[in-house]
């Protein structure tokens, strides 16, 4: 599928978060994806602990997937998980106007017989204007 293009709309909801505690807060979010490539629909509760420079944080959610061209087609040709569930733990450090961000995101795989455990380690910087 190389010689293919894909495109899409993505649909973000940040839902007024609500404090937990003193300095513990839950973030709850939703997000809508239609493209021709897949479409799906997430549902994510999160929460984080503000300390003085750095925070933890760590969501919950629930992703449906309608359909994924890429995983059904060949040569992978694979019958697509409908329903993916996922943990997410992150740290946020500050230095000034810049924030470094590490977050691991463990989840289930798109394809549906494969049962094994999927981990993605993301990090990134970034700078606020």
């Amino acid at each position: 599928m190389p010689d293919q293009n894909y495109f899409g709309l993505r649909f973000t909801k940040n839902f007024e978060e609500f404090g937990l505690t003193e300095t513990v807060y839950a973030e709850p979010s939703g997000e809508l994806y239609i493209g021709t490539d897949t479409s799906s629909m997430e549902l994510k509760l999160g929460s984080k602990r503000q300390f003085n420079s750095f925070s933890l944080s760590g969501s919950m959610s629930v992703k449906y997937v309608a359909y994924d061209k890429i995983v059904s087609a060949q040569p992978i040709n694979a019958e697509v998980r409908s329903v993916i569930p996922s943990i997410t733990l992150g740290y946020a450090q500050q230095f000034n106007d810049f924030e470094l961000q590490i977050r691991e995101i463990i989840s289930l795989p798109t394809i549906k017989t494969d049962n094994r455990i999927y981990a993605k380690l993301f990090a990134g910087v970034e700078y606020k204007f």
